[in-house]
């Protein structure tokens, strides 16, 4: 069939009938409408002065009763009808679930719901017929209707009362003359009798009609009164039928229904013009994809429904044989259909159907289509948007920010920003509408250039609820004036809250879409925060933003200046809500332990600020004493004089999270950190800002010095001693050794002063001249004679045999001195000189550092001691290349031997403290209380966790590192939690984890307690994650002999699997690298454990390179440990717990290092290795970036002896950053180079071969550092 055939033509479109819905009425009311009277019709009902819909749910005969007593008809034969039999509605639904009894008055008397179901629509609205009662005007007919709308019974007004007509000689001329009057086409009719329609609710008023065809009315053919001998059941009906006999235009559409007059103009019957003439279409393969192009092609948007041509009666047309059209949902025409021939016996009238189309509406007529306003909101600006849609406030279902800007400036607002909420925080109306949303784009100016988006079920458009009604609040400018402007808001402290950026004059929020630490690090370097480890914060973690959303993403590196520099998308290209905005935590710049003050009104008093973890915080006042206030105000440099502790927040209380609580110094420790404290988390020091107050302090300027005037006797020679300038020693039995006395006018007098060059003659004049340097005591060991000396000092140059060669100095002030001097004289020969030794100390590696100068050991006076001079120490003594504690102030005491050597300025890379330069006996003054010690660190990171105590590695006393010493924890709070996250951190599984206590694996003697009333939830990570209380080395060291200690074991015996014995397959010892690269040093370890190949799944440094060494890489201690499982493999099994060679650090085998083999173990991933061997590839002391997505970024390589290695993260600052890129050639100007740790440019396969670089800034390479090497 040729498509150019069917001729579409669009009829005029006429709006749906208002029937008066936008009068106003009486609340209560009811009415029928579209029917043929005023007694039957859709029902609807008053409500606040609005006409509405009533929903047919559960309304039924009781009900309809209701209404025609209300409207003034009887009872009697109230029918309802459902499914909006009398046409489809428009407008508000305003009741459903209406439940009467029926002897209600008023409809309103019954019970109803105002809050529509979702089953509530306008095709489910509720008719009824009020067949008895009331009045009509004489001659009238009407039909009341079966199944079809143009069938039914006849009934004939006469006196004003309707009544039925008895069959009697009712024939086709009566018939016709009825479907006349009625408006229906008169060429085919037929009549029936017996009451085929119902009997009826009135009586039989007429009989005997008889009509001659010709007829216009009922009222003029012969008649008679009365039903005589005609019962109910002999009522007379018609069956009339509709014909357009005007021409057509071949291919058009259009709707029809008996009664033209009344019901909606969108809905009817479907016909088409087919040689001329209307011909309805046929029902076969009709679907509403059909529908709704059949619909666009007569004007209307789109189909609501179908339904049986019943609902509009019987449509007479000439032609039988009928055409269809086949559609789909990818046609947008109905040229594009398939359409087909149909016969007349596969294609009746009957298989004609009604089609509604949607037509937009007028509704209640409370508002004006094309305003919108905003509903329910805590203020003028914001609220649930509602649009007046056909006369109703709808909702909207949706919203874009385009279309929230053009909504803002319809209602007012100057700011083209609005923000969109979807969460209904401002109520549901639970309307139901036509419309789904508006569609706006940016070319649109306004608000009535947008699309309405109708809402569609499949394909057809639907009423309905929306799903989510959408809010909006608009905004003014003016909020701010400088554009690109940053702040933080609602944060507990002053480094954190959420992003908030100057646009436009508003302040605004950024979406977390993307936002990473590079983006915030970036935003916290706008507000001054130049620290690394800037955390990124998401879905709102600072609370909704009051403002709208400006930016949907910022992509930043890390060296923008500011966040304004990085790329970034901006409104109106996003939806975003105020859940999902971005905030940061910065980060300063500044090292753990740093102090400062702040609030004082001088520089030597404030609030104590301390670093920690990178950020300024605070400390509680809790416990703060005078200690504590002492050892602040040493590290502030008031090392003299009085440290006042300040409590109750005197300074004020910056707004900084608590960092330390129940901070205990005991004054000596040379920082804060050394201290016993509780150290906060994050998250619990903001909430101790809100609930303790903070610490400070007052250094106040050093005091005066006392003296007296001497006494008057001392002008009188006196008998004591007989030689002015003698000596002596009193006190002590040792020779050498005593309190040193001085002749004096006759008078024994002690010393209240003494240096050091004096000393050496005292004892050269007491027969010390092989080794002349002397120990001052300045205690009361060997008693005090009085509490002054007679003289105020005794000035020697060093040259001198006896002390009356030496200046004796007075004044009008002499001295008191409580503890009178002592001195102890030496002889050499009680060690090597050069050597050096760790005395007194009460754990491991650590101690007062003593030098053996002249065959005497000597202790070093802490003047300038620092972490480089007891490095070398600690390296001369074979410890570990780790960061030490450095002690001063005679921590370990100050023994019995001289102070010889002072300012040690070592460099890091001399072999023994001899090579270092150093102020050595007598050139310098110190005082006993100042001698210097170290701790030599372990081989460990903070944070690790071991077991020790038992054969077994699953279980044991847990040992902790903090500040590279292993340490203990207390078993005070030790529970079941804390021990699941000692397990999960040794990478065990927590099932059936087992706390122990009481010390119940032993405690190690020689070991700090670290940690006390930890308390994990045990979902943490690692125990570094806990709240906790750390220890200062000296509180740690006291409680050692009164505390038990924790264990844990992370499985129980019956999972302790035995190795096998007695494989084949290998050499027992031997070991081998498997899955790495061919031809390089690299891959799973596995080692031959009795005849069979076992992977590792532990691996300490110490063991890797005894392996290395035992593959033949022995050039270099130098190895990269793996387990995150890169050589491949998964989930394995080891035949052995692990391999120590802590007591053979030379071996070169495992084999003759210690095996726990009692229990097979199991891990995630097998531990990998990488050996090394020198190959000239690079230059010694160069660097590189590597990895980074520019030749400017990348993880950070160093050459060292040929082979490159990584550097530890830790430690690692901006200004060690400037001296990389300098040495690179990659000049910054004012810029600062940004630092990415964590493995940021991934972990490489290199060795960590540096750490804890200590950089100035202004060294050429890196070579000029300080630093750790590994």
């Amino acid at each position: 069939m040729n498509k150019t055939l069917l001729i579409v033509a669009a009829l005029s479109v006429t709006l749906l009938s208002s029937v008066a819905i936008v009068e106003s009425c009486s609340t209560g009311s009811v009415r029928l409408v579209w029917g043929l009277g005023p007694w039957e019709g859709n029902l609807q009902v008053c409500l606040n002065g609005v006409w509405g819909w009533v929903c047919h749910n559960f309304f039924n005969s009781s009900a309809a009763k209701v209404v025609c007593r209300q409207l003034g008809f009887s009872t009697t034969g109230a029918t309802r009808f459902t499914s909006s039999y009398y046409g489809w509605g428009n407008g508000t639904v305003l009741m459903d679930y209406v439940s009467c009894t029926g002897s209600e008055t008023k409809i309103t008397n019954c019970g109803y719901n105002t809050v529509l179901t979702s089953s509530c629509y306008h095709g489910t609205l509720a008719g009824v017929v009020c067949q008895s009662g009331g009045t009509c005007t004489n001659g009238d007919i009407r039909l009341i209707t079966a199944s079809y709308r143009s069938f039914g019974r006849v009934e004939f007004c006469i006196y004003n009362q309707w009544g039925t007509i008895c069959d009697d000689g009712w024939d086709s001329s009566d018939a016709r003359v009825v479907c006349r009057q009625l408006g229906f086409d008169t060429s085919l009719y037929s009549y029936s009798c017996c009451a085929n329609y119902g009997r009826g609710s009135v009586p039989i008023r007429i009989r005997n009609v008889g009509c001659s065809s010709s007829y216009s009315s009922l009222s003029s053919c012969s008649y008679t009164l009365g039903s005589y001998r005609c019962s109910s059941s002999e009522v007379a009906g018609v069956e009339c039928y509709g014909r357009i006999t005007s021409p057509c235009t071949n291919g058009q559409f259009r709707l029809w229904k008996s009664f033209n007059h009344t019901g909606p103009s969108n809905e009817g019957i479907l016909l088409y013009c087919k040689s001329g003439a209307w011909t309805t279409v046929c029902n076969y393969a009709f679907n509403c994809y059909t529908a709704r192009l059949i619909c666009q092609a007569m004007g209307y948007p789109g189909a609501l429904d179908t339904r049986s041509y019943g609902y509009y009666g019987q449509y007479h047309t000439s032609y039988y044989d009928s055409y269809y059209w086949s559609c789909n949902s990818y046609h947008t025409s109905i040229y594009q259909c398939s359409y087909y021939y149909r016969s007349r016996s596969r294609c009746s009238s009957s298989s004609a159907f009604g089609l509604i189309c949607y037509s937009p509406s007028q509704g209640s007529g409370t508002c004006t289509d094309g305003t919108v306003r905003l509903v329910n909101g805590s203020t003028s600006n914001e609220g649930r948007v509602e649009y007046c849609y056909n006369g109703d406030w709808v909702p909207s279902c949706g919203m874009s920010s385009i279309t929230a800007s053009l909504v803002c400036k319809q209602l007012g607002y100057n700011s083209t920003y609005g923000s969109v909420f979807n969460d209904e925080r401002f109520g549901r109306s639970n309307s139901k509408s036509y419309l789904h949303y508006k569609s706006c784009s940016s070319s649109h100016q306004s608000l009535s250039q947008c699309t309405d988006v109708i809402r569609r079920s499949s394909c057809d458009i639907s009423l309905a609820a929306c799903s989510t009604e959408y809010g909006l609040r608009c905004y003014n400018t003016g909020s701010c004036t400088n554009d690109g402007e940053i702040r933080l808001v609602n944060g507990t402290i002053e480094q954190e809250g959420r992003a908030e950026i100057c646009l436009n004059g508003v302040w605004g929020a950024i979406c977390h879409n993307g936002w990473g630490t590079s983006d915030a690090f970036v935003f916290c370097k706008g507000l001054g925060y130049r620290g690394s480890g800037s955390i990124a914060r998401s879905n709102a973690y600072f609370g909704e933003t009051n403002g709208p959303v400006l930016f949907s993403y910022f992509r930043c590196y890390g060296y923008e200046s500011g966040i304004y520099s990085c790329s970034k998308s901006s409104q109106p290209n996003f939806n975003c809500t105020q859940q999902y905005t971005a905030g940061v935590t910065c980060k300063d710049s500044c090292s753990n332990g740093q102090l400062k003050l702040r609030g004082g009104k001088y520089f030597n008093e404030g609030t104590v600020l301390v670093c920690y973890n990178n950020m300024w915080g605070l400390i509680s006042d809790v416990a703060w004493s005078d200690g504590d206030a002492r050892v602040v105000c040493n590290s502030l440099g008031y090392h003299n004089g009085i440290a006042k502790s300040i409590r109750g927040s005197y300074y004020g209380k910056p707004r900084l999270p608590v960092h330390f609580k129940h901070v205990s110094c005991f004054g000596q420790e040379p920082n804060i950190l050394q201290c016993s404290k509780t150290i906060l988390s994050l998250d619990n020091g903001k909430l101790a800002l809100n609930t303790d107050d903070v610490a400070g302090v007052d250094c106040i300027h050093d005091e005066p010095t006392e003296c007296i005037a001497p006494p008057s006797w001392i002008n009188t020679a006196g008998s004591q001693c007989q030689f002015n300038g003698a000596i002596r020693l009193e006190g002590s039995e040792e020779a050498g050794t005593g309190r040193l006395e001085y002749c004096y006018n006759g008078y024994w007098s002690p010393f209240c002063k003494l240096d050091p060059v004096a000393a050496s003659v005292v004892c050269k004049q007491l027969g010390f001249v092989n080794y002349t340097a002397a120990s001052i005591i300045p205690t009361t060991d060997f008693g005090v004679v009085q509490n002054f000396s007679l003289f105020n000092n005794i000035v020697c140059n060093g040259t001198e045999d006896y002390v009356s060669d030496c200046v004796v100095q007075t004044s009008e002030c002499i001295p008191l001195c409580p503890k009178n001097i002592g001195i102890k004289c030496f002889n050499p020969g009680m060690c090597t000189t050069g050597d050096i030794r760790l005395v007194d100390g009460i754990i491991e590696n650590e101690g007062r550092i003593e030098i053996c100068t002249d065959g005497v050991w000597g202790a070093v006076c802490d003047e300038g001691w620092g972490k480089t001079d007891a490095h070398v120490a600690c390296a001369q003594l074979g410890h570990p290349d780790k960061e030490p504690v450095v002690f001063r102030n005679s921590t370990f005491g100050a023994g019995q031997y001289p102070v010889v050597h002072s300012n040690f300025s070592c460099g890091g890379w001399e072999s023994s403290l001899t090579e270092c330069g150093s102020i050595v006996y007598p050139q310098f003054n110190c005082s006993r209380n100042n001698t210097a010690g170290v701790l030599c660190g372990y081989d460990c990171e903070d944070g690790e966790i071991r077991l020790v105590g038992s054969e077994s590695n699953y279980e044991g006393t847990v040992e902790v590192c903090h500040d590279h010493i292993w340490g203990l924890i207390s078993d005070s709070s030790w529970s079941t939690q804390n021990a699941e996250v000692v397990c999960r951190q040794l990478g065990y599984e927590i099932k059936e984890t087992i706390s122990f206590n009481d010390s119940y694996f032993g405690k190690p003697a020689n070991k700090t307690v670290h940690i006390s009333d930890i308390d994990c939830t045990g979902h943490e990570r690692t125990i570094s994650d806990c709240t906790r209380t750390t220890l200062s080395l000296e509180e740690g060291k006291t409680m050692i002999p009164q505390t038990n200690v924790a264990g844990v074991k992370c499985y129980t015996p019956d999972q302790c699997i035995p190795p096998p014995t007695g494989g084949v397959s290998c050499t027992s010892g031997r070991i081998r690298l498997t899955g790495g690269r061919s031809g390089v040093a690299e891959g799973n370890i596995e080692y031959c454990y009795h005849g069979s190949w076992s992977l590792f799944c532990s691996l300490g440094p110490q063991e890797a390179v005894v392996a290395c060494r035992q593959l033949g890489y022995e050039q270099y201690d130098i190895t990269a440990v793996f387990n995150d499982g890169r050589f491949g493999l998964s989930s394995v099994n080891s035949l052995f717990q692990n391999v120590s060679c802590i007591d053979a650090p030379t071996a070169t085998s495992l084999s003759e290092c210690d095996l726990v083999d009692k229990c097979q173990s199991k891990c995630q991933y097998p531990i990998g290795l990488c050996c090394y061997e020198s190959t000239g590839g690079c230059e010694e002391g160069s660097v590189r970036l590597v990895n980074g997505s520019t030749g400017e970024s990348g993880r950070l390589e160093v050459c060292t002896n040929n082979i490159w290695g990584s550097v530890c993260g830790r430690g690692f600052s901006v200004t060690d950053a400037h001296v990389v890129c300098r040495q690179m050639g990659l000049e910054l100007g004012e810029s600062e180079p940004i630092v990415y740790t964590d493995s940021y440019f991934g972990d490489g396969n290199k060795a960590i071969i540096y750490s804890d670089f200590n950089c100035g800034g202004s060294e050429e390479t890196q070579y000029s550092w300080n630093h750790l090497q590994r």
